[in-house]
């Protein structure tokens, strides 16, 4: 849940977006409303599934590239 979370953060900030129910469920689905790790699970599959993922999906797929490529400057840590 910390990776999940921090990335959830980091990509609704990216996007000037707020961690909000509404706004989730809006951009993303309801279901990732869950907690922080499904919003990443519906992110990443939505990021390797679709053929247009919609922008939070887009920016969490960025985000992942950076981490197979050993960058993890988005957790802040």
């Amino acid at each position: 849940y910390f990776i999940s979370g921090r990335v959830m953060d980091k990509a609704l900030s990216n996007l000037s977006l707020q961690n909000d129910p509404l706004v989730i469920k809006k951009e993303l689905s309801d279901y990732a409303n869950t907690d922080s790790a499904e919003f990443f699970a519906e992110a990443v599959s939505e990021y390797l599934c679709s053929p247009s993922p919609r922008p939070v999906a887009a920016e969490v797929g960025k985000i992942l590239e950076r981490f197979m490529k050993n960058d993890f400057s988005d957790l802040g840590i």
